[in-house]
């Protein structure tokens, strides 16, 4: 089952993709949707919704996990803008026919490296221990496979519990 992890942002959305084979998860492709930063929203938002569907096109994966959204009181309307990506984002997969499920940040970080506060370089350690890689993946995108890590493991929960 290839299951896709996104890390939603206005401005460089991580997307990670594992190949979940009971318990093992192989690596099969990670990175970051860009945009130009000096872009408007709008075409921001159309340049890393492409990048999804070319993602989607390419590997067609079966199953999505997308983070929730992380709302910071000091800038909301930086959070604004992220929920508005987050619902394009979920709505592309959705409109592919692929069920997604929704993960905060805290669990993401409890399940892959163990602790609901971990730093990003925790995760991004403990993304390329599990999944065996020679290097460090880009914080977005090793978030996004976090991510991903995660709904397999809510999956592997699920199949255990039933």
């Amino acid at each position: 089952m290839l299951v896709l992890g996104l890390d939603p942002s206005t401005k460089s959305t991580g997307y990670g993709i594992i190949n979940v084979l009971g318990s093992v998860h192989a690596y099969v492709e990670c990175g970051v949707l860009t945009a130009r930063a000096s872009a408007p929203l709008q075409e921001r938002q159309q340049e890393i919704l492409a990048g999804l569907r070319e993602v989607l096109e390419e590997h067609r994966p079966d199953i999505v996990g997308i983070e929730t959204q992380f709302a910071n009181p000091k800038f909301p309307l930086s959070g604004i803008k992220v929920a508005a990506i987050r619902g394009q984002l979920t709505a592309v997969c959705t409109m592919a026919c692929l069920t997604v499920h929704e993960f905060s940040p805290a669990n993401v970080k409890r399940i892959v490296a163990g602790r609901g506060q971990s730093s990003k370089r925790q995760v991004q350690d403990a993304v390329k221990l599990r999944l065996g890689l020679h290097k460090l993946p880009q914080t977005d995108a090793a978030d996004a496979l976090a991510i991903a890590i995660t709904l397999a493991a809510k999956l592997r929960q699920q199949r255990r519990a039933a």
